[in-house]
């Protein structure tokens, strides 16, 4: 957290500065003998940009072809801007590469700069798509593949051969099955309140209902209206995997 950092810049517009970021996260790997897990957050090459002239800024990327001068700025800081965290990048990998610790990098970018974009204006033809990268120094072989944020973290540790807890391993075993979505809302749900199905039949409170179907099997549905004002469909009442989703992938093996 940047309240504990020493040795912070920041830029023109008062971003913290990527360059302190590499001696921050050692600090964390060498803070401890154990594994580690440290999630850095850069924020340099944030907005707002500035469209009229900013004392001291020099670009070092330009751009061509647009018209509007200042939006032309704008786009020249962010460019001379985002360079910064690639050249952070860089550099940590450098430092990993001489580290003596088994290590798995994932770095991606969780939203736009700060312009009016539309689809029109991206490769892929969409907002809510990045591209991610995997770096390792234990020999895990490149794969290419498409994934939903919420299931990288489990990806990866795939790849590195952990299999642990009800998420990563539902994540790990059943996203090619047709009720995988459904059974991930029913995780989630009872993540988050810490329920048993079979106490809530029939309960509302204004947070939930559940219905039990005819035969007394499983839930044809529940609702958390309150919450994410929807209705989520739940499996037929003869399908035993609704109700046995969680003991079901808790049954399975941990590595």
């Amino acid at each position: 957290s940047l309240e504990y950092m020493d040795g912070v810049t920041f830029n023109l517009i008062d971003w913290a500065d990527d360059q302190v970021l590499t001696e921050q996260i050692f600090n964390a790997l060498e803070s401890t003998d154990e594994q580690d897990f440290v999630y850095t957050i850069s924020v340099q090459a944030h907005g707002k940009y500035p469209r009229a002239p900013l004392d001291g800024f020099e670009p070092t990327i330009f751009a061509e072809g647009i018209e509007d001068e200042d939006f032309d700025y704008a786009f020249e800081y962010y460019l001379s801007q985002i360079k910064k965290p690639d050249d952070f990048l860089g550099d940590l990998v450098a430092a990993l590469e001489e580290f003596d610790e088994p290590v798995i990098l994932v770095a991606y970018g969780d939203h736009l700069p700060n312009f009016e974009i539309d689809e029109s204006g991206i490769d892929n033809g969409s907002r809510f798509e990045t591209e991610y990268v995997i770096w390792n120094n234990i020999g895990l072989g490149k794969q290419d593949k498409d994934l939903t944020t919420y299931q990288l973290g489990a990806e990866v540790l795939k790849r590195a051969g952990i299999s642990c807890g009800l998420l990563p391993k539902l994540h790990q075993n059943f996203s090619d099955r047709y009720n995988y979505l459904e059974m991930l809302e029913l995780i989630e749900y009872d993540v988050f309140y810490g329920a048993n199905f079979v106490d809530y039949v029939g309960y509302v409170d204004n947070k939930l209902m559940l219905i039990r179907p005819v035969n007394g099997k499983n839930y044809d549905s529940f609702i958390l209206s309150n919450y994410f004002d929807n209705m989520l469909l739940g499996a037929a009442a003869a399908d035993d995997v609704t109700l046995a989703a969680i003991e079901l992938i808790d049954k399975l093996p941990e590595t």
